[in-house]
């Protein structure tokens, strides 16, 4: 049975203390945005937001949730290992951080931003190559994470424009959620999205919490340089049919 959410006591009931799933969607309740909330046989919990869905726990009764998601129109599903009918499934990876190895030296010439103005961050860093996310959307994801999960943004500027941005986009009492490592296409390469990942890092840790962060295969070389370890593979499908 699929049932729609209303009490965030029952959506924590399901999530408790799951590697970032808790943060993300704990935020994404918070923020109070267009998402939806679906509890699914008492045992998993459901994300929908325009297009997308993001799915924790085990269903047994896959063909009905199959059905709902298609008439929810979703074209792309966040899940910890479950793929549906009719999408293919591209490997992610959680990843924690675990080590404190010395934080990379800030690249000459660039000046560290602690409340950056997200909306002229986004129209610099995200690009076509980086995401098919328009800036504007992005941007107002972002300030809502930061105005109402107490997310934490940071940037670097070089001659006064825009060059990289990272935050922390979502948060529980033990947990942080590190996303939007974006760097802009001349800026690569110079080390700016390893400083402010390393900084965002180290300064949640500080605080005692454990940090995740999504991403890539590919992605993580580059992460495991910075002191994270993997944590749990999950899958993320579109919909090609």
């Amino acid at each position: 049975m699929i049932e729609r959410i209303e009490d965030r006591n029952k959506l924590l009931t399901v999530l408790k203390q799951a590697p970032f799933f808790a943060a993300e969607m704990r935020a994404a309740w918070d923020a109070q945005g267009q998402e939806q909330f679906f509890r699914i046989e008492e045992k998993a919990v459901l994300l929908l937001r325009g297009g997308f869905a993001m799915l924790y726990g085990e269903v047994t009764d896959r063909p009905e949730l199959e059905m709902f998601l298609r008439f929810q129109n979703v074209l792309c599903l966040q899940s910890s290992d479950w793929v549906p009918g009719g999408f293919e499934a591209q490997e992610q990876w959680i990843m924690r951080y675990q080590t404190r190895p010395l934080l990379p030296i800030k690249p000459d010439g660039y000046v560290l931003e602690r409340e950056p103005s997200m909306y002229q961050a986004a129209h610099v860093c995200i690009t076509p190559d980086v995401t098919d996310t328009p800036p504007d959307f992005w941007a107002a994801q972002a300030c809502a994470r930061r105005n109402k999960c107490g997310g934490e943004m940071m940037a670097l500027k070089h001659n006064g424009e825009y060059a990289a941005i990272a935050g922390i986009f979502a948060q529980t009492e033990d947990q942080a959620y590190l996303a939007g490592v974006v760097t802009a296409k001349k800026h690569r390469g110079r080390g700016c999205a390893s400083y402010l990942t390393a900084s965002l890092a180290q300064e949640q840790a500080a605080a005692g919490k454990q940090v995740f962060l999504v991403c890539a295969p590919e992605l993580r070389p580059f992460y495991k340089r910075l002191g994270f370890v993997e944590e749990q593979k999950i899958q993320q499908s579109r919909k090609t049919e």
